[in-house]
């Protein structure tokens, strides 16, 4: 076990000044969670500007979980950081759940994020994102306090915390934003740091300030990616031009043809979750059939995104307002900090004239709410206030990055990241999504999790390279409308018609069971849904099982009975019960067997049609 200890820094390292130590008294007793036995929440009281040690004072809370094994000294504190902004008590049962065992000989300890949960919150009932003027009546109601809920703040709460308890040092583990945290307090306090992790990177510029925040960036990220998936299907790599190209023409399509079914909004999500396996296996090929007039695919996908974003957005900016105040302080906009928002507007238009976004804009996506950058043109942003400080330096400790491969650009930020650390590594999960690590988010996230256990154990052993893995789904190619398009089922037990039964019941139980896929995140998103030309599909969750009645995945064959996903939601096999109904047929009994979800290009078949046994191969997308 490692023993609680800071390393040391390495020589010649600038260390930056912080407040913090002159802000509060020096040689105060431990707070009395310090020697707690079972979860303790605290709180104490800080400065609301650590640069003003008599600036108002500010409740902070936090929980601190000790060890479970108190016959022996810690073997390190782990500093729990959330992503957000937003409030990060509320995930203490998540860091509980994924460190698990680790909490045997290691503490836990989450501070909660300044303008969050009880600490010193506030609200601003008024915000409504398409009436933008309400954001600068939220920073009016706040006053000049709304400066100070910043990341440069926060990270200086966490270090009082730290000493309030008495802990020499922390290994801190950021998720999302809370990377940011995890940079900044490397960055003000790296002799009080023994270890990082930091699961899906948020970057500063040079500068300090965060940077990949606009509009167009969510775009070049989301474009570069579509293809991610298709190099793993010769079937949808053979589609014409690339990824990019299908959504610029589909962007032109739509503005010329408008679909109700199909907004802009639909279009801008489905390429940002391309790591929902759903949207990953279907996009592109739903995209091209669009293009080429079978609409049906895509007006079936982009539903399952959900509605327009503006009401749940204001929901949650009207009771996390905080959430502003962060974003629009931490972040590099191309306008002038200290300027008023009318020269804001301008010099955003300008930028935006100059650098358009492609292939549709933030106004088609998003009308007047429009995005990140439109909201902050309104929050003032008067003190400078950068998460970190200028061409940071980080100290010689050992740090573990962790990103998925499709959730947009952290992937290229865990590795730029962790390459500035002499004892830096990196994983990179193949088609991954976002907080990976993070037990009971993703399927694969426990094979994360051991390796994050692992790290914290010794952060000193070189890690083995990651075997965690999201690819378990090969993309299409194209949607096939008849038996006759669907790739061919070998069989030697059954005659032609009888093998484009089975690939037509194989093509729709695959399809419905991709919609169950475990290393989908949003499956709530995906009841009852409508099969792709008819019929319906029904997830029965508790049971594992998917009832099919009438869905016809090719427009002759409806396809109808219950498939059993396998227990252990990983590479098990799918068994299915089916009758299958050609037009002009009657419908025949099939019962099979196959690897429910797999990345292979070629699947076998086992069962019967009708009485009679069969063993099948096919390939697994068209």
């Amino acid at each position: 076990m490692r023993r609680w200890t800071a390393l040391a820094v390495a020589t010649g390292l600038a260390t930056f000044a912080t407040p913090a130590a002159a802000a509060l008294p020096q040689h105060q007793p431990p707070h009395h969670c310090a020697t707690a036995t079972q979860r303790c929440d605290g709180a104490i009281q800080v400065p609301l500007n650590w640069a003003d040690p008599n600036s108002e004072r500010i409740s902070v809370n936090f929980v601190w979980v000790p060890r479970a094994d108190r016959s022996r000294p810690s073997a390190g504190v782990v500093a729990g950081l959330g992503g957000g902004p937003a409030g990060t008590v509320r995930s203490t049962s998540l860091f509980v759940a994924t460190l698990g065992p680790l909490l045997e000989r290691h503490d836990l300890l989450v501070v909660e994020r300044r303008g969050f949960g009880e600490a010193a919150p506030w609200r601003c009932p008024e915000i409504d994102l398409v009436r933008q003027e309400t954001i600068r009546a939220c920073a009016d109601r706040v006053g000049p306090r709304a400066q100070f809920f910043t990341t440069d703040q926060r990270v200086a709460d966490v270090e009082a915390v730290r000493g309030a308890l008495g802990v020499p040092a922390l290994m801190l583990y950021g998720l999302s934003y809370g990377t940011l945290d995890v940079q900044a307090y490397l960055a003000r306090y790296p002799q009080r740091v023994t270890a990082a992790v930091m699961d899906s990177v948020v970057r500063a510029d040079a500068n300090g300030y965060v940077t990949g925040t606009l509009y167009s960036d969510h775009l070049k990220e989301g474009l570069e990616q579509l293809d991610v998936p298709c190099r793993e299907s010769r079937s949808c790599g053979s589609l014409p031009g690339d990824g990019a190209s299908r959504w610029a023409e589909l962007a032109r399509h739509l503005r010329r043809e408008p679909d109700p079914q199909v907004p802009f909004f639909a279009l801008d999500q489905l390429m940002a979750r391309l790591d929902e396996p759903t949207a990953g296996r279907e996009a592109n090929a739903a995209a091209a059939a669009y293009l080429a007039g079978d609409k049906a695919p895509l007006r079936r996908l982009a539903p399952l995104i959900g509605p327009g974003r503006g009401a749940d957005m204001n929901d949650m900016f009207r009771t996390n307002s905080a959430f502003l105040a962060y974003s629009c302080a931490d972040s590099a906009f191309p306008y002038d900090r200290s300027a008023s928002p009318e020269v804001r507007r301008q010099q955003l238009a300008e930028y935006r004239r100059t650098h358009p976004e492609r292939p549709f804009t933030a106004a088609e996506v998003f009308g007047a709410a429009g995005f990140l950058e439109d909201w902050c043109v309104n929050w003032p942003t008067p003190r400078p206030s950068p998460p970190l400080p200028p061409d940071a330096r980080y100290p010689d400790v050992p740090v573990f990055a962790i990103a998925g491969e499709l959730d947009g650009d952290t992937a290229a930020n865990t590795t730029a990241l962790a390459r500035e650390f002499p004892r830096g590594r990196s994983v990179v999960v193949p088609f991954g999504g976002h907080t990976g690590s993070v037990v009971g988010y993703w399927s694969y996230s426990e094979c994360l999790a051991e390796q994050v256990r692992s790290f914290f154990v010794d952060p000193t052993r070189p890690g083995a390279k990651s075997s965690c893995s999201a690819k378990n789904y090969r993309a299409l190619g194209r949607f096939p409308s008849t038996v006759g398009e669907l790739p061919p089922v070998h069989a030697a037990a059954l005659d032609d018609a009888e093998r484009g039964s089975v690939a037509a019941a194989f093509a729709t139980a695959s399809d419905a069971l991709s919609r169950r896929n475990p290393n989908s995140h949003f499956t709530t998103a995906l009841k009852n849904e409508s099969g792709l030309r008819g019929g319906t599909v029904t997830f029965d969750d508790p049971a594992r099982r998917i009832r099919l009645d009438g869905v016809r995945f090719v427009a002759d064959v409806a396809v109808s009975g219950e498939i059993q996903l396998p227990r252990d939601g990983g590479d098990g096999e799918a068994t299915a019960e089916l009758t299958v109904s050609a037009d002009g047929a009657a419908g025949h009994r099939l019962r099979m067997s196959w690897p429910a979800f797999h990345s292979r290009p070629t699947v076998s078949l086992r069962g019967t049609f009708g009485d009679r046994p069969f063993v099948a191969r096919t390939t697994t997308v068209p």
